[in-house]
């Protein structure tokens, strides 16, 4: 057990390396078309919308400008493939006096993530409008304070995926869960009863892949335990079988102090002074032994009882 949960260690850590790696690459600002507006306005927009992802998202945001020279229609996802790698937002400025119409959409590694989305703002006021906007373009994952899940297949039919004791129920198992950054607990209940229990740390702005390779090594529901619930267990059996010796040592003890009859005129069971001495000596001596296994049994059971709470609740 302790072997393959070593390995599961391994594992984890390998996939802490890869989540580094998956780490969302810069995001640009890519004007897609800009009609009914002067250059100069088309890059105020432009502007607005870096400084707003600068605030909004916890990756490196590019300010560079490209002035459009050639439309790509919010229909023409090839033409925006090609402009927007490996991760932008692409925008729609439609001018209008003095507001702007924007459509807006979010690209990453040559896929749209969801239907542009529409919103307006004054020229006067752009951060006002645009925030919104960007804020329901953007995956939740890449945003300031957040991390993402994404399971590295998809599990069998039927398979519960829990997290933090709360069931999800995402349209598709291996897209990404977002979760606010830091320690979260990862359940997958499989049909046939296994499961596979996982603690992850989860980095700001990273979607950290969750494989199932070590699927076949978990036992039924709630047969997996952590390297610290497993030393609670030893504690626990090492203080047990410490506290049962001493009460037997303790028992021998007083069996041993019995029958020291002194001798009186008339009797022949007394004991002679040496071989009283020797028994109080005896006595003395697994009494000592009782009290330090005590001691000891007591040290360990509240070290194994504070270490499965310490992993229960942590």
């Amino acid at each position: 057990m302790l072997t393959l949960h070593a390995v599961f260690r391994l594992s984890a850590l390998l996939v802490l390396l890869v989540a580094a790696a998956v780490r969302a690459q810069t995001v640009s600002v890519a004007v897609m078309d800009a009609q009914s507006i002067s250059d100069a306005n088309a890059r105020k927009v432009h502007r607005a919308a870096v400084d707003l992802l600068k605030q909004l998202l916890a990756v490196p945001v590019s300010e560079s400008y490209e002035k459009p020279k050639k439309a790509c229609s919010p229909s023409d996802l090839a033409c925006q493939r090609e402009r927007t790698r490996p991760a932008a937002v692409a925008l729609w400025v439609l001018g209008s006096k003095d507001t702007v119409i924007v459509d807006a959409v979010f690209w990453l590694d040559g896929e749209r993530l969801a239907a542009p989305k529409n919103g307006d703002a004054s020229l006067d006021a752009l951060d006002f409008g645009l925030k919104p906007l960007l804020d329901a373009v953007v995956p939740v994952w890449m945003k300031r304070g957040w991390g993402g899940l994404q399971l590295a297949q998809e599990p069998p039919s039927g398979t519960v995926l829990k997290l933090d004791g709360r069931v999800l129920n995402p349209e598709r198992k291996t897209e990404v869960v977002p979760v606010t950054a830091g320690s979260h607990q990862l359940d997958l209940l499989f049909p046939d009863g296994r499961a596979l229990l996982q603690r992850l740390e989860v980095s700001e702005a990273t979607r950290m892949p969750v494989g199932l390779s070590s699927q076949a090594e978990a036992g039924p529901a709630g047969g997996s335990f952590s390297t610290l619930r497993l030393i609670s267990y030893a504690a626990w059996m090492v203080g047990t079988a410490s506290l049962l010796s001493a009460f037997i040592f303790g028992f021998v003890g007083r069996t041993t102090a019995n029958g020291q009859n002194p001798c009186t005129p008339g009797t022949r069971g007394c004991v002679s002074i040496d071989e009283a001495q020797e028994q109080s000596r005896r006595s003395k001596q697994y009494a000592f032994t009782a009290n330090v296994l005590l001691g000891t049994g007591l040290a360990f059971s509240l070290a194994g009882a504070g270490l499965f709470t310490f992993d229960v609740v942590r």
